[in-house]
């Protein structure tokens, strides 16, 4: 009742379209029944045995099920025996026909060196593997990192069975020695330099900034100098400031003058003289206390005339890199108006990390560079070290002394500061060549005709992309550069396998037979 409402529902197209997908289902059962049956060549003997009784037929089954238990009987009682080789690999027998897929293999149109013996698909790129008839020479084994991983098992049985059971010996054959990319370097005498490259920025030289400030109390009437970074000369004017007491004391200083001038042309007592003279220094003194020169107050002397506006004049030659002064502002004694700079000279601040302290010195030379000009290069020199370091970026701060010519570096801006100190002539080996461990430190070495031992070693600073070594290493031995932690680890294997006796000294292998 059930079917017949869905058919109801559906009407007679969807009966139709059922009936359709019924029959696309069973021909794609045959269809895989077919290739498969097609694809593993065991069709022809089955053809030929049907040709004939069906005694012959059951005969032909019976044979290859027998060929196939033997086989399988053969290896296993091989394994407990230990006649397999080391390094040999077991395979299932091959069906019926499989003798004639030996003059073909399978390869990757995109990738050549991808080379399988049976149907599948690329590890590199996915594509399908074509089939290719086999030449008299043969194309090599896949060598791509995925078909590596792929055959990982055989590679390691390979490896193992050309190990040579010698206090950790490996002996790699040339075929794995080129799969695995071994390289190798050398253990000789080199001039190492020790180069550090860091980062600083630029800063004023404190020993040439200048701070000018009101000597006297006043109005600033007039700036002749009204904005930052612009470069004065040494008594180049400022500002001027009108001060009553400057007025007073210079009146004070005529009046004074007047009366010694009267009193010497009187031939009046020497005492009273030497009174006024006094007086007159007095005055001057306070003049030149509030930065009135020598120049000025003999014009003031001369001229009989009173200034009514102090000069304030720049101390020396630079650039103004701070202005506090503005005009009609009220200022006392000791108001600070510019501060001026001398960019001759530059100070660069540096960080060198902890490890590198003890490479850098007092007076030592530096390369400095830019980023806006970094075919250029100038030189400075490092003239203090803090005593202290950063406790957070544990970093050290050097000062770098540095000539500014034609005021290239701007205070503020990032240099590259580049360090170098020689090491001298020591014994090193490249760095790619070392295993640390953490505590300890390994080479491996290659002894010729495929042999490697792992070797224990001592090594000191790294410098320039090498290792110093103090011991365990002779010059003139050649070390593994590439691959050699997995040789390490072979050879380790090795080296433990020994010392418990193989694996019958192992936990739970007391009842394995060989």
């Amino acid at each position: 009742m059930e079917k017949n409402k869905f058919l109801k529902i559906i009407g007679k197209t969807g009966e139709y379209v059922l009936k359709l997908l019924n029959i696309v289902i069973v021909l794609i059962v045959l269809g895989v029944i077919f290739f498969y049956v097609y694809s593993s060549g065991m069709y022809k003997d089955y053809v030929k045995a049907f040709h004939g009784k069906s005694g012959e037929a059951e005969k032909v089954i019976s044979g290859k099920l027998s060929d196939i238990r033997q086989e399988i009987d053969h290896n296993l009682s091989s394994m407990r025996s230990g006649t397999a080789k080391t390094g040999e690999t077991i395979t299932a027998p091959s069906p019926a026909g499989k003798e004639a897929s030996a003059d073909y293999y399978y390869t990757c149109p995109m990738h050549p060196q991808v080379v399988e013996s049976k149907p599948g698909q690329c590890p590199i790129c996915g594509m399908t593997l074509v089939r290719k008839k086999r030449s008299s020479a043969a194309p090599a084994p896949s060598l791509t990192p995925a078909a590596l991983h792929k055959t990982g098992e055989k590679m390691e049985m390979k490896m193992t069975g050309t190990g040579e059971s010698m206090g950790g010996l490996v002996t790699v054959d040339p075929r794995m020695r080129q799969i695995l990319g071994v390289t190798t370097g050398k253990v000789s005498y080199r001039d190492l330099t020790k180069k550090i490259i860091t980062v600083g920025h630029v800063a004023y030289d404190e020993k040439s900034e200048k701070v000018i400030s009101s000597w006297i109390s006043g109005r600033i009437d007039r700036l002749y100098v009204d904005f930052t970074g612009i470069v004065v000369g040494k008594g180049e004017k400022l500002a001027s400031v009108y001060s009553p007491e400057l007025v007073s004391t210079q009146k004070e200083l005529l009046l004074s003058l007047e009366y010694l001038n009267e009193l010497k042309s009187s031939n009046s007592d020497p005492e009273a003289v030497n009174n006024a003279a006094e007086l007159v220094k007095a005055a001057e003194t306070r003049l030149r206390l509030w930065g009135i020169t020598e120049d000025q107050i003999k014009k003031i002397e001369k001229s009989k005339e009173v200034l009514e506006h102090l000069y304030i004049v720049s101390p020396a030659a630079g650039t103004v890199i701070e202005k506090s002064a503005f005009e009609g502002m009220y200022v006392t004694e000791g108001t600070i108006l510019f501060k001026i700079a001398d960019l001759s000279t530059v100070w660069i601040y540096a960080e060198i990390f902890e490890q590198d302290m003890e490479w850098v010195k007092m007076g030592q030379d530096v390369k400095l560079s830019t980023v806006s000009n970094p075919g250029n290069f100038f030189y400075g020199r490092i003239s203090f070290i803090e005593p202290y370091m950063n406790d957070k970026t544990r970093t050290l701060k050097v000062r770098i002394e540095a000539p500014n010519p034609g005021g290239f570096f701007k205070p503020g801006m990032y240099v590259e500061a580049r360090m170098e100190h020689p090491v001298g002539r020591v014994l090193a080996i490249p760095d790619v060549g070392v295993i640390r461990t953490g505590e300890e430190n390994y080479a491996v070495l290659d002894l010729g005709d495929g042999k490697m031992m792992t070797k224990k070693i001592i090594i000191g600073e790294h410098v320039d992309g090498y290792f110093k070594v103090l011991s365990g290493l002779k010059e003139g031995q050649k070390i593994i550069t590439s691959a050699n932690f997995l040789i390490d680890s072979e050879s380790r294997i090795k080296s433990s396998m020994e010392g418990t006796g193989g694996m019958e000294g192992m936990p739970g292998m007391e009842g394995m037979q060989h």
